[in-house]
Protein backbone atom coordinates (compact mmCIF):
# COMPACT_ATOMS: atom_id res chain seq x y z
CA UNK A 1 0.00 0.00 0.00
CA UNK A 2 1.31 3.43 -0.91
CA UNK A 3 0.40 6.01 1.72
CA UNK A 4 -0.13 9.52 0.34
CA UNK A 5 -0.31 12.62 2.54
CA UNK A 6 -3.67 14.28 1.84
CA UNK A 7 -3.01 17.94 2.52
CA UNK A 8 0.76 18.16 2.16
CA UNK A 9 3.53 16.59 0.14
CA UNK A 10 4.56 13.27 1.62
CA UNK A 11 8.03 13.22 3.17
CA UNK A 12 10.40 10.50 1.97
CA UNK A 13 13.34 9.07 3.86
CA UNK A 14 17.10 8.89 3.60
CA UNK A 15 19.64 6.43 4.90
CA UNK A 16 22.23 6.82 7.62
CA UNK A 17 25.54 8.27 6.54
CA UNK A 18 28.66 6.21 7.13
CA UNK A 19 30.14 7.05 10.51
CA UNK A 20 33.75 7.95 11.29
CA UNK A 21 35.17 5.86 14.11
CA UNK A 22 36.23 7.78 17.17
CA UNK A 23 37.27 6.96 20.70
CA UNK A 24 34.71 6.84 23.48
CA UNK A 25 36.84 9.49 25.21
CA UNK A 26 36.26 11.88 22.27
CA UNK A 27 32.58 12.08 23.13
CA UNK A 28 31.73 14.60 25.88
CA UNK A 29 28.86 12.37 26.95
CA UNK A 30 31.34 9.78 28.18
CA UNK A 31 33.77 12.01 30.07
CA UNK A 32 31.81 12.00 33.32
CA UNK A 33 30.26 8.56 33.34
CA UNK A 34 31.78 5.56 35.11
CA UNK A 35 34.80 4.46 33.04
CA UNK A 36 34.46 0.97 34.47
CA UNK A 37 30.94 0.74 33.07
CA UNK A 38 32.18 1.48 29.57
CA UNK A 39 33.91 -1.88 29.33
CA UNK A 40 32.59 -4.03 32.17
CA UNK A 41 29.60 -6.33 32.10
CA UNK A 42 26.62 -4.16 32.88
CA UNK A 43 24.82 -6.76 34.92
CA UNK A 44 24.93 -10.53 34.99
CA UNK A 45 21.75 -12.29 33.87
CA UNK A 46 21.24 -13.78 37.35
CA UNK A 47 21.32 -10.31 38.87
CA UNK A 48 18.78 -9.08 36.38
CA UNK A 49 16.09 -11.35 37.78
CA UNK A 50 16.91 -11.07 41.50
CA UNK A 51 14.24 -9.31 43.54
CA UNK A 52 16.56 -6.79 45.17
CA UNK A 53 14.79 -3.90 46.98
CA UNK A 54 15.40 -0.64 45.08
CA UNK A 55 13.46 2.47 44.22
CA UNK A 56 10.17 1.27 42.75
CA UNK A 57 9.72 1.47 38.99
CA UNK A 58 6.69 3.04 37.45
CA UNK A 59 5.79 -0.05 35.48
CA UNK A 60 4.09 0.62 32.18
CA UNK A 61 0.32 0.90 32.48
CA UNK A 62 -2.33 1.86 29.98
CA UNK A 63 -3.83 4.88 31.67
CA UNK A 64 -6.36 6.53 29.37
CA UNK A 65 -8.24 9.76 29.97
CA UNK A 66 -12.01 9.88 29.73
CA UNK A 67 -13.24 9.59 26.15
CA UNK A 68 -15.66 12.34 25.04
CA UNK A 69 -19.02 10.69 24.55
CA UNK A 70 -20.40 13.26 22.12
CA UNK A 71 -18.89 14.80 18.98
CA UNK A 72 -17.51 18.32 19.29
CA UNK A 73 -19.43 19.44 16.19
CA UNK A 74 -23.03 19.08 15.02
CA UNK A 75 -23.35 16.15 12.61
CA UNK A 76 -26.12 17.42 10.35
CA UNK A 77 -24.74 17.06 6.82
CA UNK A 78 -24.01 20.75 6.42
CA UNK A 79 -20.69 22.49 5.75
CA UNK A 80 -21.27 25.48 7.98
CA UNK A 81 -19.04 27.51 10.30
CA UNK A 82 -17.83 24.60 12.45
CA UNK A 83 -15.80 23.38 9.43
CA UNK A 84 -14.41 26.84 8.72
CA UNK A 85 -10.61 26.82 8.69
CA UNK A 86 -10.36 23.02 8.33
CA UNK A 87 -8.12 21.91 5.49
CA UNK A 88 -9.92 20.37 2.53
CA UNK A 89 -9.18 19.13 -0.96
CA UNK A 90 -11.41 18.95 -4.03
CA UNK A 91 -11.41 16.11 -6.56
CA UNK A 92 -13.07 17.50 -9.66
CA UNK A 93 -10.77 16.97 -12.64
CA UNK A 94 -10.34 14.16 -15.13
CA UNK A 95 -7.25 13.11 -13.16
CA UNK A 96 -9.61 11.82 -10.45
CA UNK A 97 -11.51 9.48 -12.78
CA UNK A 98 -11.24 5.81 -11.83
CA UNK A 99 -13.90 4.55 -14.27
CA UNK A 100 -16.35 5.94 -16.84
CA UNK A 101 -14.29 8.38 -18.86
CA UNK A 102 -16.82 8.40 -21.69
CA UNK A 103 -19.75 9.09 -19.30
CA UNK A 104 -18.21 11.92 -17.25
CA UNK A 105 -19.35 15.42 -18.28
CA UNK A 106 -17.38 17.55 -15.85
CA UNK A 107 -17.35 18.63 -12.21
CA UNK A 108 -21.11 19.28 -12.05
CA UNK A 109 -21.76 15.71 -13.21
CA UNK A 110 -19.58 14.07 -10.56
CA UNK A 111 -16.98 15.50 -8.18
CA UNK A 112 -16.44 15.87 -4.43
CA UNK A 113 -14.48 17.72 -1.74
CA UNK A 114 -13.09 16.10 1.43
CA UNK A 115 -12.40 17.74 4.79
CA UNK A 116 -10.86 15.87 7.74
CA UNK A 117 -10.61 16.60 11.45
CA UNK A 118 -10.33 14.66 14.71
CA UNK A 119 -10.34 14.95 18.48
CA UNK A 120 -9.91 12.53 21.38
CA UNK A 121 -13.30 10.90 20.84
CA UNK A 122 -14.02 10.96 17.11
CA UNK A 123 -12.67 11.11 13.57
CA UNK A 124 -14.62 13.62 11.46
CA UNK A 125 -15.12 13.60 7.69
CA UNK A 126 -17.10 16.05 5.58
CA UNK A 127 -17.67 14.90 1.98
CA UNK A 128 -19.40 17.48 -0.22
CA UNK A 129 -20.67 15.75 -3.37
CA UNK A 130 -21.62 17.46 -6.61
CA UNK A 131 -24.04 15.39 -8.71
CA UNK A 132 -26.57 16.88 -11.15
CA UNK A 133 -28.77 13.75 -11.02
CA UNK A 134 -28.97 12.03 -7.64
CA UNK A 135 -30.25 8.45 -7.90
CA UNK A 136 -30.02 6.04 -4.96
CA UNK A 137 -30.60 2.61 -6.49
CA UNK A 138 -32.08 1.10 -9.65
CA UNK A 139 -33.49 -2.45 -9.39
CA UNK A 140 -31.52 -2.99 -6.16
CA UNK A 141 -28.19 -1.94 -7.70
CA UNK A 142 -26.28 1.09 -6.44
CA UNK A 143 -26.30 4.10 -8.76
CA UNK A 144 -25.03 6.94 -6.59
CA UNK A 145 -23.11 6.79 -3.35
CA UNK A 146 -19.85 7.27 -1.46
CA UNK A 147 -17.44 4.42 -0.71
CA UNK A 148 -15.22 5.17 2.28
CA UNK A 149 -12.25 2.87 2.88
CA UNK A 150 -10.66 3.04 6.34
CA UNK A 151 -7.37 1.36 7.11
CA UNK A 152 -4.94 1.07 10.00
CA UNK A 153 -1.63 1.49 8.12
CA UNK A 154 0.35 -0.18 10.91
CA UNK A 155 -1.77 -3.35 10.91
CA UNK A 156 -1.42 -3.41 7.14
CA UNK A 157 2.37 -3.25 7.56
CA UNK A 158 2.34 -6.03 10.17
CA UNK A 159 0.51 -8.36 7.79
CA UNK A 160 3.12 -7.77 5.08
CA UNK A 161 5.98 -8.43 7.50
CA UNK A 162 4.60 -11.76 8.69
CA UNK A 163 6.51 -14.81 7.43
CA UNK A 164 5.02 -17.64 5.39
CA UNK A 165 2.77 -19.89 7.46
CA UNK A 166 1.83 -17.28 10.07
CA UNK A 167 -1.90 -17.82 10.56
CA UNK A 168 -2.31 -14.48 12.28
CA UNK A 169 -2.30 -12.89 8.80
CA UNK A 170 -5.78 -14.35 8.23
CA UNK A 171 -6.97 -12.88 11.52
CA UNK A 172 -5.88 -9.30 10.84
CA UNK A 173 -8.68 -7.03 9.65
CA UNK A 174 -6.80 -3.87 8.80
CA UNK A 175 -9.43 -2.46 6.42
CA UNK A 176 -13.10 -1.47 6.58
CA UNK A 177 -15.05 -0.41 3.43
CA UNK A 178 -18.37 1.38 3.89
CA UNK A 179 -21.03 2.46 1.38
CA UNK A 180 -23.21 5.50 2.09
CA UNK A 181 -26.25 6.18 -0.13
CA UNK A 182 -27.77 9.67 -0.67
CA UNK A 183 -31.01 8.56 1.04
CA UNK A 184 -29.18 7.88 4.34
CA UNK A 185 -28.76 4.10 4.18
CA UNK A 186 -25.33 2.54 4.70
CA UNK A 187 -23.71 -0.89 4.73
CA UNK A 188 -20.40 -2.60 4.08
CA UNK A 189 -19.11 -2.40 0.52
CA UNK A 190 -18.19 -5.71 -1.13
CA UNK A 191 -18.76 -7.69 2.07
CA UNK A 192 -21.67 -9.36 3.89
CA UNK A 193 -20.02 -9.19 7.33
CA UNK A 194 -22.15 -7.41 9.94
CA UNK A 195 -21.15 -3.89 10.88
CA UNK A 196 -19.77 -3.04 14.34
CA UNK A 197 -22.42 -2.33 16.97
CA UNK A 198 -21.29 1.26 17.42
CA UNK A 199 -19.56 3.21 14.67
CA UNK A 200 -20.44 6.79 15.51
CA UNK A 201 -22.84 9.28 13.95
CA UNK A 202 -23.39 10.32 10.34
CA UNK A 203 -25.82 12.46 8.37
CA UNK A 204 -26.63 12.87 4.67
CA UNK A 205 -28.35 15.97 3.30
CA UNK A 206 -29.41 16.46 -0.32
CA UNK A 207 -29.12 19.92 -1.90
CA UNK A 208 -29.44 21.58 -5.33
CA UNK A 209 -25.89 20.67 -6.33
CA UNK A 210 -25.88 17.09 -5.00
CA UNK A 211 -25.58 15.95 -1.38
CA UNK A 212 -23.33 16.25 1.67
CA UNK A 213 -22.16 13.41 3.91
CA UNK A 214 -20.87 14.26 7.41
CA UNK A 215 -19.44 11.61 9.75
CA UNK A 216 -18.19 11.37 13.32
CA UNK A 217 -16.56 7.94 13.56
CA UNK A 218 -15.59 6.22 16.80
CA UNK A 219 -12.46 4.14 17.14
CA UNK A 220 -14.78 1.09 17.20
CA UNK A 221 -15.56 1.60 13.49
CA UNK A 222 -12.12 0.08 12.80
CA UNK A 223 -12.77 -3.20 14.72
CA UNK A 224 -9.00 -3.78 14.96
CA UNK A 225 -6.25 -1.22 15.54
CA UNK A 226 -2.55 -1.46 16.21
CA UNK A 227 -2.41 1.10 19.01
CA UNK A 228 -4.66 2.76 21.60
CA UNK A 229 -4.82 5.74 21.41
CA UNK A 230 -4.81 5.53 17.60
CA UNK A 231 -2.63 8.15 15.92
CA UNK A 232 -2.40 7.03 12.29
CA UNK A 233 -5.38 6.55 10.00
CA UNK A 234 -5.36 5.86 6.28
CA UNK A 235 -8.49 6.45 4.20
CA UNK A 236 -9.73 6.82 0.65
CA UNK A 237 -13.00 8.30 -0.67
CA UNK A 238 -14.63 7.22 -3.96
CA UNK A 239 -17.80 8.57 -5.56
CA UNK A 240 -20.15 6.31 -7.51
CA UNK A 241 -22.34 8.05 -10.10
CA UNK A 242 -25.13 6.81 -12.35
CA UNK A 243 -27.18 9.25 -14.42
CA UNK A 244 -29.76 6.99 -16.09
CA UNK A 245 -32.85 6.17 -13.97
CA UNK A 246 -33.72 3.21 -16.21
CA UNK A 247 -30.23 1.73 -16.21
CA UNK A 248 -29.12 -0.28 -13.15
CA UNK A 249 -25.72 0.44 -11.60
CA UNK A 250 -23.21 3.26 -11.75
CA UNK A 251 -21.20 4.32 -14.80
CA UNK A 252 -18.62 6.69 -13.28
CA UNK A 253 -16.21 6.35 -10.36
CA UNK A 254 -14.29 9.37 -9.06
CA UNK A 255 -11.48 8.66 -6.58
CA UNK A 256 -9.10 10.56 -4.35
CA UNK A 257 -6.35 8.33 -5.72
CA UNK A 258 -7.36 6.47 -8.90
CA UNK A 259 -5.79 3.03 -9.15
CA UNK A 260 -4.20 1.65 -12.28
CA UNK A 261 -2.64 -1.69 -13.08
CA UNK A 262 0.80 -0.08 -12.73
CA UNK A 263 0.81 0.97 -9.07
CA UNK A 264 -0.48 0.00 -5.65
CA UNK A 265 -3.62 1.22 -3.92
CA UNK A 266 -3.02 4.67 -2.41
CA UNK A 267 -4.48 6.24 0.70
CA UNK A 268 -4.48 9.54 2.54
CA UNK A 269 -2.54 9.25 5.78
CA UNK A 270 -3.46 11.56 8.67
CA UNK A 271 -2.24 11.99 12.23
CA UNK A 272 -5.27 12.20 14.51
CA UNK A 273 -3.41 13.34 17.61
CA UNK A 274 -4.67 10.22 19.41
CA UNK A 275 -8.23 8.86 19.24
CA UNK A 276 -9.47 7.10 22.40
CA UNK A 277 -11.81 4.06 22.66
CA UNK A 278 -15.44 4.25 23.76
CA UNK A 279 -15.45 0.58 24.83
CA UNK A 280 -13.56 -0.49 27.95
CA UNK A 281 -10.08 -2.04 27.74
CA UNK A 282 -10.05 -5.65 28.97
CA UNK A 283 -6.40 -6.61 28.45
CA UNK A 284 -3.37 -4.37 28.02
CA UNK A 285 -0.14 -4.89 26.03
CA UNK A 286 2.93 -6.43 27.71
CA UNK A 287 4.91 -3.22 27.05
CA UNK A 288 4.65 0.28 25.71
CA UNK A 289 4.49 0.26 21.91
CA UNK A 290 4.02 -3.52 21.82
CA UNK A 291 3.46 -4.96 18.35
CA UNK A 292 0.10 -6.62 17.96
CA UNK A 293 -3.59 -5.94 17.36
CA UNK A 294 -6.36 -4.55 19.52
CA UNK A 295 -9.61 -6.38 18.79
CA UNK A 296 -13.22 -5.78 19.80
CA UNK A 297 -14.58 -8.84 21.64
CA UNK A 298 -18.14 -10.15 21.58
CA UNK A 299 -18.62 -8.44 24.95
CA UNK A 300 -17.69 -5.10 23.35
CA UNK A 301 -14.32 -4.77 25.06
CA UNK A 302 -10.95 -4.00 23.53
CA UNK A 303 -8.38 -6.78 24.03
CA UNK A 304 -4.75 -6.82 22.94
CA UNK A 305 -3.26 -9.75 21.03
CA UNK A 306 0.57 -9.65 21.02
CA UNK A 307 2.57 -10.64 17.94
CA UNK A 308 6.01 -10.42 19.55
CA UNK A 309 8.37 -12.07 22.01
CA UNK A 310 8.13 -10.68 25.55
CA UNK A 311 11.53 -9.74 27.05
CA UNK A 312 12.65 -12.17 29.74
CA UNK A 313 14.98 -9.93 31.74
CA UNK A 314 13.50 -6.49 31.18
CA UNK A 315 10.19 -4.78 31.97
CA UNK A 316 9.06 -1.60 30.25
CA UNK A 317 8.65 1.40 32.57
CA UNK A 318 7.48 4.99 32.44
CA UNK A 319 9.61 7.12 34.75
CA UNK A 320 10.53 10.24 32.84
CA UNK A 321 11.31 12.22 35.99
CA UNK A 322 13.99 9.78 37.21
CA UNK A 323 15.83 9.85 33.87
CA UNK A 324 15.68 13.63 33.59
CA UNK A 325 16.93 14.15 37.15
CA UNK A 326 19.81 11.70 36.64
CA UNK A 327 20.82 13.37 33.39
CA UNK A 328 20.87 16.84 34.94
CA UNK A 329 23.58 15.68 37.36
CA UNK A 330 26.06 15.15 34.50
CA UNK A 331 27.90 18.29 33.40
CA UNK A 332 28.71 16.74 30.03
CA UNK A 333 24.99 16.53 29.27
CA UNK A 334 24.64 20.22 30.00
CA UNK A 335 27.01 21.03 27.13
CA UNK A 336 24.83 19.26 24.57
CA UNK A 337 21.41 19.31 26.21
CA UNK A 338 20.72 22.51 28.09
CA UNK A 339 17.08 22.26 29.08
CA UNK A 340 16.47 25.94 28.31
CA UNK A 341 17.49 25.51 24.67
CA UNK A 342 16.84 21.84 23.93
CA UNK A 343 13.97 19.41 23.82
CA UNK A 344 14.67 16.52 26.21
CA UNK A 345 12.44 13.50 25.65
CA UNK A 346 12.56 9.96 27.03
CA UNK A 347 11.52 7.83 24.05
CA UNK A 348 11.36 4.45 25.77
CA UNK A 349 12.74 2.90 28.97
CA UNK A 350 13.19 -0.50 30.63
CA UNK A 351 14.13 -1.72 34.09
CA UNK A 352 15.82 -5.05 34.82
CA UNK A 353 13.45 -7.41 36.58
CA UNK A 354 15.87 -7.47 39.51
CA UNK A 355 15.57 -3.70 39.71
CA UNK A 356 19.33 -3.01 39.62
CA UNK A 357 19.50 -1.29 36.25
CA UNK A 358 17.55 0.96 33.92
CA UNK A 359 18.13 1.53 30.23
CA UNK A 360 16.51 4.30 28.23
CA UNK A 361 16.56 5.98 24.83
CA UNK A 362 16.66 9.76 25.03
CA UNK A 363 16.15 12.38 22.33
CA UNK A 364 17.91 15.68 22.98
CA UNK A 365 17.59 18.27 20.23
CA UNK A 366 17.00 21.86 19.24
CA UNK A 367 13.53 23.34 19.22
CA UNK A 368 11.80 24.67 16.14
CA UNK A 369 11.23 28.38 15.59
CA UNK A 370 8.24 30.31 14.39
CA UNK A 371 4.55 29.86 15.07
CA UNK A 372 2.36 26.77 15.29
CA UNK A 373 1.19 27.45 11.73
CA UNK A 374 4.71 27.97 10.40
CA UNK A 375 7.29 25.97 12.35
CA UNK A 376 10.82 26.04 10.95
CA UNK A 377 13.90 24.06 11.96
CA UNK A 378 16.94 26.38 11.69
CA UNK A 379 19.84 25.29 9.48
CA UNK A 380 22.28 25.15 12.41
CA UNK A 381 20.06 22.84 14.53
CA UNK A 382 21.45 19.59 15.96
CA UNK A 383 19.97 16.62 17.81
CA UNK A 384 21.44 13.62 19.61
CA UNK A 385 19.89 10.20 20.25
CA UNK A 386 21.38 8.87 23.48
CA UNK A 387 21.32 5.31 24.82
CA UNK A 388 21.49 5.71 28.61
CA UNK A 389 22.21 3.23 31.41
CA UNK A 390 21.38 4.02 35.04
CA UNK A 391 21.90 2.28 38.40
CA UNK A 392 20.42 2.95 41.86
CA UNK A 393 21.98 5.76 43.85
CA UNK A 394 20.44 6.07 47.29
CA UNK A 395 16.81 7.02 46.80
CA UNK A 396 17.40 7.91 43.17
CA UNK A 397 19.38 6.90 40.10
CA UNK A 398 22.70 7.83 38.53
CA UNK A 399 23.84 7.58 34.92
CA UNK A 400 26.68 5.08 34.47
CA UNK A 401 26.78 5.20 30.69
CA UNK A 402 25.53 7.45 27.89
CA UNK A 403 26.24 6.70 24.23
CA UNK A 404 25.28 8.48 21.01
CA UNK A 405 23.40 5.83 19.02
CA UNK A 406 24.43 7.20 15.62
CA UNK A 407 27.94 8.22 16.65
CA UNK A 408 27.36 11.85 15.68
CA UNK A 409 25.04 14.79 16.06
CA UNK A 410 22.11 14.76 13.65
CA UNK A 411 21.45 17.90 11.59
CA UNK A 412 17.82 18.42 12.59
CA UNK A 413 15.52 19.61 15.34
CA UNK A 414 14.19 17.08 17.81
CA UNK A 415 10.82 16.69 16.07
CA UNK A 416 11.27 18.37 12.70
CA UNK A 417 13.86 18.17 9.94
CA UNK A 418 15.85 20.87 8.21
CA UNK A 419 14.54 21.48 4.69
CA UNK A 420 16.11 19.14 2.09
CA UNK A 421 18.12 17.23 4.72
CA UNK A 422 17.59 13.69 6.15
CA UNK A 423 15.31 13.58 9.19
CA UNK A 424 15.60 10.81 11.80
CA UNK A 425 12.28 10.03 13.46
CA UNK A 426 10.06 7.24 14.88
CA UNK A 427 12.67 5.94 17.33
CA UNK A 428 12.12 2.88 19.51
CA UNK A 429 14.06 0.61 21.87
CA UNK A 430 13.84 -3.15 22.43
CA UNK A 431 16.06 -5.56 24.42
CA UNK A 432 17.63 -8.40 22.44
CA UNK A 433 17.80 -10.57 25.53
CA UNK A 434 16.99 -13.68 23.50
CA UNK A 435 20.69 -13.35 22.54
CA UNK A 436 22.19 -11.49 25.51
CA UNK A 437 20.65 -9.40 28.34
CA UNK A 438 23.13 -6.62 27.49
CA UNK A 439 22.16 -6.36 23.81
CA UNK A 440 19.67 -3.79 22.48
CA UNK A 441 17.98 -2.81 19.23
CA UNK A 442 17.22 0.83 18.42
CA UNK A 443 14.65 1.22 15.66
CA UNK A 444 14.67 4.30 13.44
CA UNK A 445 13.19 5.85 10.33
CA UNK A 446 15.14 8.31 8.18
CA UNK A 447 13.35 10.51 5.68
CA UNK A 448 14.57 12.81 2.93
CA UNK A 449 12.51 14.98 0.59
CA UNK A 450 14.32 17.56 -1.50
CA UNK A 451 11.60 17.94 -4.13
CA UNK A 452 13.03 15.69 -6.86
CA UNK A 453 13.99 12.85 -4.52
CA UNK A 454 12.12 11.05 -1.77
CA UNK A 455 13.77 8.43 0.38
CA UNK A 456 12.24 6.41 3.18
CA UNK A 457 14.46 4.00 5.11
CA UNK A 458 13.62 1.90 8.16
CA UNK A 459 16.18 -0.05 10.14
CA UNK A 460 17.70 -0.93 13.50
CA UNK A 461 21.02 -0.19 15.14
CA UNK A 462 22.25 -2.90 17.51
CA UNK A 463 24.14 -2.06 20.70
CA UNK A 464 26.01 -4.18 23.25
CA UNK A 465 26.67 -2.88 26.76
CA UNK A 466 29.83 -4.93 27.31
CA UNK A 467 31.73 -3.19 24.51
CA UNK A 468 33.59 0.09 24.79
CA UNK A 469 32.08 1.04 21.42
CA UNK A 470 28.55 -0.37 21.84
CA UNK A 471 27.55 -0.18 18.15
CA UNK A 472 27.73 -3.77 16.89
CA UNK A 473 25.65 -3.89 13.73
CA UNK A 474 22.88 -2.45 11.56
CA UNK A 475 20.00 -4.03 9.62
CA UNK A 476 17.62 -2.41 7.13
CA UNK A 477 13.99 -3.52 6.91
CA UNK A 478 12.76 -1.19 4.16
CA UNK A 479 14.18 1.32 1.70
CA UNK A 480 12.19 3.28 -0.87
CA UNK A 481 13.88 5.74 -3.22
CA UNK A 482 11.62 7.72 -5.56
CA UNK A 483 12.34 10.21 -8.34
CA UNK A 484 10.10 11.57 -11.10
CA UNK A 485 11.27 8.79 -13.42
CA UNK A 486 12.21 5.80 -11.26
CA UNK A 487 11.43 4.12 -7.98
CA UNK A 488 13.42 1.40 -6.22
CA UNK A 489 11.92 -0.54 -3.33
CA UNK A 490 13.75 -2.86 -0.97
CA UNK A 491 11.80 -4.87 1.57
CA UNK A 492 13.93 -7.02 3.82
CA UNK A 493 12.86 -9.86 6.08
CA UNK A 494 15.43 -9.82 8.86
CA UNK A 495 15.78 -13.09 10.76
CA UNK A 496 17.70 -13.64 14.01
CA UNK A 497 18.55 -17.32 13.65
CA UNK A 498 21.53 -19.67 14.18
CA UNK A 499 22.95 -19.49 10.65
CA UNK A 500 26.18 -21.16 11.80
CA UNK A 501 24.23 -23.82 13.70
CA UNK A 502 25.77 -22.75 17.02
CA UNK A 503 24.05 -21.40 20.12
CA UNK A 504 24.31 -17.78 18.97
CA UNK A 505 21.75 -15.99 16.83
CA UNK A 506 23.05 -14.54 13.57
CA UNK A 507 21.42 -12.18 11.08
CA UNK A 508 19.89 -13.62 7.90
CA UNK A 509 18.39 -10.95 5.64
CA UNK A 510 16.23 -11.90 2.65
CA UNK A 511 15.82 -8.80 0.51
CA UNK A 512 13.18 -8.30 -2.18
CA UNK A 513 14.35 -5.58 -4.58
CA UNK A 514 12.03 -4.02 -7.16
CA UNK A 515 13.03 -1.46 -9.81
CA UNK A 516 10.24 0.55 -11.48
CA UNK A 517 9.65 3.23 -14.13
CA UNK A 518 7.27 6.03 -13.04
CA UNK A 519 5.22 8.85 -14.58
CA UNK A 520 6.01 11.08 -11.59
CA UNK A 521 7.16 10.79 -8.01
CA UNK A 522 5.31 7.67 -6.75
CA UNK A 523 2.78 7.97 -9.60
CA UNK A 524 2.05 5.39 -12.32
CA UNK A 525 5.01 3.20 -11.34
CA UNK A 526 5.46 0.01 -13.36
CA UNK A 527 7.99 -2.70 -12.65
CA UNK A 528 10.75 -2.99 -15.22
CA UNK A 529 11.31 -6.17 -17.17
CA UNK A 530 13.55 -8.34 -15.00
CA UNK A 531 13.19 -5.61 -12.37
CA UNK A 532 12.61 -7.99 -9.46
CA UNK A 533 15.47 -9.68 -7.63
CA UNK A 534 15.92 -11.49 -4.32
CA UNK A 535 19.18 -11.05 -2.43
CA UNK A 536 20.44 -12.58 0.81
CA UNK A 537 22.85 -11.02 3.28
CA UNK A 538 24.38 -12.76 6.28
CA UNK A 539 25.94 -11.19 9.39
CA UNK A 540 27.45 -13.76 11.74
CA UNK A 541 27.66 -13.03 15.45
CA UNK A 542 31.19 -13.21 16.86
CA UNK A 543 30.83 -13.96 20.61
CA UNK A 544 34.50 -13.14 21.33
CA UNK A 545 34.17 -9.51 20.31
CA UNK A 546 30.37 -9.41 20.74
CA UNK A 547 29.68 -8.04 17.29
CA UNK A 548 27.91 -8.97 14.04
CA UNK A 549 30.35 -9.44 11.14
CA UNK A 550 29.39 -9.61 7.47
CA UNK A 551 29.74 -13.06 5.92
CA UNK A 552 32.15 -12.52 3.04
CA UNK A 553 31.06 -15.37 0.77
CA UNK A 554 28.14 -14.71 -1.56
CA UNK A 555 25.77 -17.32 -0.12
CA UNK A 556 25.24 -19.40 2.98
CA UNK A 557 23.28 -22.67 2.92
CA UNK A 558 21.31 -21.68 6.02
CA UNK A 559 20.22 -18.29 4.69
CA UNK A 560 18.52 -18.52 1.31
CA UNK A 561 15.54 -16.96 -0.43
CA UNK A 562 13.53 -20.01 0.64
CA UNK A 563 14.20 -19.47 4.36
CA UNK A 564 11.17 -20.77 6.31
CA UNK A 565 10.87 -19.42 9.86
CA UNK A 566 8.10 -21.89 10.68
CA UNK A 567 10.66 -24.71 10.51
CA UNK A 568 13.68 -22.96 12.02
CA UNK A 569 14.67 -21.65 15.40
CA UNK A 570 14.79 -17.88 15.70
CA UNK A 571 12.85 -14.63 15.29
CA UNK A 572 11.80 -12.22 12.58
CA UNK A 573 12.25 -8.48 13.07
CA UNK A 574 8.95 -6.57 13.06
CA UNK A 575 9.24 -2.81 12.54
CA UNK A 576 6.72 -0.17 11.66
CA UNK A 577 6.11 3.50 12.47
CA UNK A 578 8.04 3.92 15.71
CA UNK A 579 7.87 0.36 16.98
CA UNK A 580 10.30 -2.53 16.82
CA UNK A 581 9.92 -6.09 18.14
CA UNK A 582 10.61 -9.72 17.26
CA UNK A 583 8.14 -12.46 16.36
CA UNK A 584 9.36 -15.91 17.52
CA UNK A 585 9.20 -19.00 15.33
CA UNK A 586 7.01 -21.93 16.43
CA UNK A 587 10.20 -23.94 16.97
CA UNK A 588 11.45 -21.33 19.43
CA UNK A 589 8.06 -21.10 21.13
CA UNK A 590 7.66 -24.88 21.50
CA UNK A 591 9.47 -25.02 24.85
CA UNK A 592 7.59 -22.09 26.39
CA UNK A 593 4.52 -22.42 28.57
CA UNK A 594 3.06 -19.05 27.50
CA UNK A 595 3.19 -19.63 23.75
CA UNK A 596 2.08 -17.11 21.16
CA UNK A 597 -0.45 -18.88 18.95
CA UNK A 598 0.69 -17.28 15.69
CA UNK A 599 1.48 -20.20 13.36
Amino acid sequence: TVIIALFATIIGCGGPTPQTKKSVDDDPLNREVDKEAATALLEEADSLVQKTPVAAAQVQRLELPETPEHPSRDIDGESKKDWKGIKSRAFKSRNSLQEGDSYWRGANDASFKVSFDSDAGFVYLLIEVRDDKVIDEVDGEVSDGIVLTLRDPNLDSFAKLMPEGAKVVDQIKAETKLLFLPDGRFRRWESDRPLPDEMGIFSVTKNKRGYTLELALQLEAFEQVSAIPMYDIAFRVEQLDGDEPDRPGYQTVMSMFPETDTDDARFALVDTGGVLPHYSVAKIPPRKNAIGAWRVTEENNWMFNSFEAIPEYWATIEDRKAFEEAIKKIDAFDSVCKSSKKELQLIEAYQSRGGQQRVGLIMCGDRTRGTAKREVCPAEATTEVIWTVMKPDGDGWRVVRAENVFGKKLEQCAWKGIEDKPFVTRLSLFPLDMQDPNMWAVGWTIRTDDGDLREDINGIAMLHGQRRDPRIGTALTREIRSTSEKRSRLTSKVYLTPVNDDEHLDLCQVEDVEEQYCDGVDIGCKTMEHGKTVLTTVQLYNPKIKKFERYEMSKHKNCTAAFDLSKREGYILMQTRGRVGFLPSPVTEAEKSDKLDLF
